[in-house]
């Protein structure tokens, strides 16, 4: 996940004036910016504005107009649950030295209850489109965000703490481009981000004193994430280094607003999650995305007849992980036969924290790759 929140901080630097149209009915509840706190001070990344559109849903769109590429927008339903992302990318006067062939497109998702869904489409109608069977809570990470992460992990921070995340677990999706065609975009599977609470307190934030609540990423996490009553993230700081991070500045507020974050864990369902039907018998989950709930692994003892032979390589197995997280089925898939008994052996005793889908434990049809490797 590193790699698509790291990139995503600084996408494209290109230069290109935007007019955003507002319906007359949309609300403008605030808008701020967005700086990254650095060993040499702040440095302002973007100036957004957050309406409350007609419709109920949120929208939180990149309004600045030098030094950027393009607008882009978060989208939020009426819960404050993220289910899309968009951007319009130039250029309208140098192009990007990373694209030097683009004349400017739109990248879209949508955040369906089953299916995550990408689209691209250039300023010359060409279009292109990616699908991938997606499992909630999810939201897609890319490397096409001029926001910062402040307003991906407000989406994600909602997503663990209602969204039906299995101990704060949220599901990531990677969005990437192929070599130096923009229009070439690929999605798959990212290791999923667990938020963990902290707790809360009465603290002086974006200007007024506030109750707010404190999550890291993951139960180790090097960062701290600060949420107001408002519902969204307002500073993101290193542990090791309060003054390095990113933080909300320069926030000002039309409307009163708020859809406050619930406690991690809340089984209370969001809307798109609500809408899908039940499932029946295991769900096949990533072998990516299950690897993340493993908490206890057991090592294979390496074969000696195996290790006398040299053998070594990769066994891959089928496994169905039930409700208790419990490894009940197994079967090969491929792999030297002289090392399948020994990782069997070792995969049977493997402890998963359980699959969550509907609120619910969920059995996981998933495949597990035990590797063996000889020292050199």
């Amino acid at each position: 996940m590193n790699r698509f929140l790291v990139t995503g901080l600084c996408a494209f630097v290109m230069f290109y004036h935007v007019v955003v149209c507002v319906a007359q009915d949309d609300t403008l509840l605030a808008e701020g910016d967005d700086v990254a706190l650095t060993k040499s001070g702040p440095r302002t990344l973007s100036h957004w504005k957050l309406w409350h559109l007609n419709d109920g849903t949120y929208r939180v769109a990149d309004l600045s107009v030098q030094n950027v590429s393009a607008i882009q927008e978060f989208r939020f339903d009426s819960k404050f649950m993220p289910v899309g992302f968009s951007k319009k990318a130039g250029p309208v006067g140098s192009p990007d030295s990373r694209f030097p062939t683009s004349t400017g497109f739109d990248i879209s998702c949508d955040y369906k209850p089953k299916e995550l869904t990408c689209e691209t489409v250039s300023r010359d109608r060409a279009k292109t489109t990616q699908t991938v069977a997606a499992i909630p809570p999810y939201v897609v990470a890319g490397e096409f965000y001029d926001l910062d992460f402040i307003w991906f992990m407000t989406g994600v921070v909602h997503l663990a703490s209602e969204g039906n995340a299995s101990s704060g677990f949220v599901n990531i999706y990677g969005l990437t481009t192929t070599g130096n065609n923009p229009m070439k975009i690929a999605l798959k599977p990212d290791k999923p981000v667990q938020i963990v609470s902290c707790g809360d307190e009465s603290a002086m934030e974006l200007g007024r004193t506030q109750r707010i609540k404190k999550y890291k990423i993951g139960t180790n996490g090097g960062r701290v994430l600060v949420g107001t009553d408002q519902g969204m993230i307002s500073r993101i700081n290193l542990v090791s280094n309060p003054n390095i991070g990113f933080a909300i500045t320069n926030y000002k507020e039309y409307k009163p607003w708020g859809v406050p974050f619930g406690d991690i864990r809340n089984v209370a369902a969001s809307n798109a999650i609500s809408e899908q039907s039940e499932i029946s018998g295991p769900v096949q989950v990533p072998s990516g995305l299950m690897s993340g709930l493993l908490i206890h692994k057991v090592q294979p003892e390496y074969p000696a007849a195996a290790k006398l032979n040299k053998i070594q390589g990769k066994v891959l197995l089928h496994a169905i992980i039930n409700t208790e997280g419990k490894v009940v089925e197994l079967s090969l898939i491929s792999g030297p036969q002289e090392l399948v008994s020994s990782a069997m052996e070792a995969v049977k005793q493997w402890q998963y924290r359980p699959y969550i889908s509907h609120g619910q434990p969920m059995q996981a049809d998933t495949q597990i790759a035990v590797n063996f490797k000889l020292p050199k």
